[in-house]
């Protein structure tokens, strides 16, 4: 798979881990990559969920945008996805526990 950039890359392999990650998405048969920002690490979620109900906290969890420009070096990120390719279609099945429902 194509990176245009070291950050995008690191972005990208930080996804389901507290902070900032960008993830691919499958949004109705189109590859879409998103920003990603996490209160707390994936595994971590329903404990986190939990303490926040009980403390009668209201903060979202995870926070997703979609992103057609990469947001360290500017290039057009549709350019970087090939829909086809089993790398692209692999890190979309990765990602998709970590997508907003």
């Amino acid at each position: 798979m194509k990176y245009c950039c070291e950050p995008f890359f690191n972005a990208l392999d930080n996804a389901g881990n507290k902070g900032f990650s960008i993830i691919l998405t499958d949004c109705v048969g189109m590859l879409r990559y998103a920003i990603q920002t996490r209160l707390c690490d994936y595994s971590q979620q329903d404990e986190m969920s939990q303490i926040l109900v009980d403390k009668e906290i209201s903060l979202p969890l995870v926070i997703l945008k979609r992103i057609t420009f990469c947001p360290f070096c500017g290039k057009k990120l549709e350019r970087l996805i090939m829909p086809n390719s089993p790398e692209a279609r692999q890190l979309t099945e990765a990602h998709a526990k970590y997508t907003v429902k």
